[in-house]
């Protein structure tokens, strides 16, 4: 028989079972209903602490699978520092689309946080958020931490040229009295390629700086900025 809607809240209690087989099926028929799950949202959260991997993986698909609308609750978890598994959290937030533009916002702090799993989940998911995440990632660039400095550069960089504001912001950065977040921003720019042209004579004058390192990662982006320039201007 078709599992339906109607047997969400058998569902529910059974996702709080001691036996772990019990749960384990119960999550996997959440994943099958698809959108459908979404009164199961918040038992779905909980769910992301249980002390199985396997049961907690299958809770992160079922939540991806409600889409947009299983975003709220897992803002408000993440807003909870006694949450156990932030890390999915983060993840399945970027995976989902249509998330509220404040996400990002509420992401950028975990760009200096203790634990490297969870960083690394927040530099991907604001990069997969594209053009939207700028204005925050911005913000971090003006950071404290050189750690969340790097990765707000780094998210730029994947993101690419999607706002007029980025260029001028990097070009900024390779002023930064970090080396290794200086290189970063020369790394970045290369990225762009011609759309950073107007970043050249910062990245020549980058080139000369006293870090090795910085030196040469400007030179590398120099050489990507005017080569895919002039390679344009011949075609």
């Amino acid at each position: 028989a078709k599992i339906g809607p109607a047997a969400i809240p058998a569902f529910v209690q059974a996702l709080k079972n001691d036996n772990n087989e019990v749960r384990a099926v119960t999550v996997q028929a959440l994943v099958k209903l698809g959108a459908a799950a979404k009164p199961a949202i918040p038992a779905l959260v909980e769910t992301l602490q249980d002390t199985e991997s396997p049961i907690r993986q299958r809770a992160a698909s079922a939540l991806t699978n409600c889409g947009a609308g299983a975003a709220p609750a897992l803002m408000e978890a993440l807003g909870n520092p006694a949450f156990k598994n932030r890390v999915a959290l983060v993840r399945i937030l970027g995976d989902i689309d249509g998330t509220p533009p404040h996400l990002t916002s509420q992401l950028i702090p975990f760009l200096s946080d203790r634990n490297a799993e969870l960083r690394l989940a927040a530099i991907k998911a604001l990069a997969r958020k594209g053009a939207s995440a700028v204005p925050a990632v911005l913000l971090a660039l003006s950071s404290e931490s050189p750690s969340a400095r790097i990765a707000a550069v780094g998210i730029l960089g994947d993101i690419g040229p999607e706002d007029p504001a980025e260029i001028p912001a990097l070009i900024k950065v390779l002023k930064d009295p970090d080396a290794s977040v200086r290189a970063s921003a020369a790394h970045a720019l290369g990225k762009m390629r011609s759309a950073a042209a107007e970043a050249a004579p910062a990245l020549r004058e980058a080139a000369k700086d006293p870090d090795r390192d910085v030196a040469a990662r400007a030179l590398e982006a120099l050489t990507n900025v005017t080569v895919t320039l002039t390679g344009e201007k011949s075609t």
